[in-house]
């Protein structure tokens, strides 16, 4: 009896491991799903199918349990995108970020609007053009502000003087800015009767498909219960959804995104006064650096500025610096 359940604690084992690799695999394919949804391919794949049961020899009849299982999962999928989600969702700032979403979002919303200061000469032909903000925002449940990092916090302002203006209620506003310090101070100041959040984006505007690309999700401090209606909208379109506070994130960014690029647009500078010969000198580190600044250089120094003012990018610029001297080992040389 004693091997007889040492047996079965082992099978209840093996059983715990299959279940977790199982959920890992339909989660899996369910991003498959949506990935296949997104660029209209069919659900059933006969030759990854065929490929697979070849692989797995005498295991096959459980394997076609799972493969009917996947394809349900992916079926619910389809059923669910053809019911578009029943929001109307507004677009202010139609930029490179903006007309990313605008093109997600009327995959999957019954409404989608935009507005943007400068004119906005092309856009899809089922995507409503607004002429105002007041106009947007009156029309939209679901407000999502994407003007530049560095007048963002400017545009909420006027959104919430607009709210208050106009007597708005049951709206949810949310912005996809970098950094975070200034506008949940500004959304910390809408009425409690609009819901706030903030959310970042980790993609730029030039990605193939947004299935499984990931999302930071924040609630405003006091007024956190938005996080939960936004993460699950995000879900639902096929996005990897992550709930964190503003103050983590806006850390990590520090040192993720505004250190990265000091030093890209440090080293341009550092470079210019070399002159065109530079090229001919420049080995693979060269090229690297050069390579990044010519991806960043569009953000302006701007955007660099307005994050390292963060409250704590003085003490990460403090850090680089010491690391800089250590490591060159200058530190100790006197001039």
């Amino acid at each position: 009896m004693d091997r007889l359940e040492s047996l079965r604690r082992e099978i209840d084992l093996i059983d715990s491991e299959i279940i977790r690799l199982l959920d890992r695999r339909f989660e899996i394919a369910r991003e498959i799903g949506r990935i296949k949804l997104d660029r209209g391919l069919d659900i059933h794949d006969p030759d990854r199918e065929g490929e697979i049961l070849n692989r797995i020899g005498r295991y096959r009849e459980i394997y076609r349990e799972i493969f009917n299982y996947s394809k349900k999962e992916q079926m619910n999928i389809f059923s669910n995108a053809k019911s578009k989600i029943n929001y109307r969702i507004g677009v202010i700032g139609y930029g490179k970020m903006g007309r990313l979403f605008t093109k997600i979002f009327k995959k999957y919303f019954k409404e989608v609007s935009i507005y943007d200061v400068r004119d906005v000469e092309e856009h899809p032909e089922d995507v409503v053009k607004t002429e105002s903000p007041e106009e947007l925002i009156e029309s939209s449940d679901l407000i999502m502000v994407s003007t530049p990092l560095t007048t963002i916090h400017e545009t909420l302002r006027e959104l919430r003087e607009l709210v208050v203006k106009k007597n708005l209620e049951g709206k949810t506003i949310f912005d996809i800015a970098t950094i975070k310090y200034k506008v949940v101070h500004e959304l910390m100041k809408f009425p409690d009767n609009i819901d706030v959040a903030t959310v970042h984006p980790m993609f730029g505007p030039n990605i193939e498909s947004h299935i499984g690309e990931k999302i930071f999700v924040m609630g405003i401090p006091g007024r956190e219960e938005s996080i939960g209606r936004i993460s699950e909208i995000f879900r639902r379109i096929g996005f990897k959804t992550i709930e964190t506070d503003y103050i983590t994130h806006d850390l990590y960014m520090i040192y993720t995104i505004g250190i990265p690029y000091l030093l890209g647009y440090s080293y341009e500078k550092v470079l210019e006064p070399l002159g065109g010969d530079v090229e001919i000198f420049g080995g693979p580190s060269y090229k690297t650096f050069r390579d990044y600044f010519r991806r960043i250089s569009s953000d302006g120094e701007e955007f660099i500025r307005y994050i390292l003012r963060h409250p704590r990018g003085r003490e990460a610029i403090e850090k680089l610096v010491d690391i800089l001297w250590s490591t060159s080992g200058l530190g100790d040389v006197n001039p």
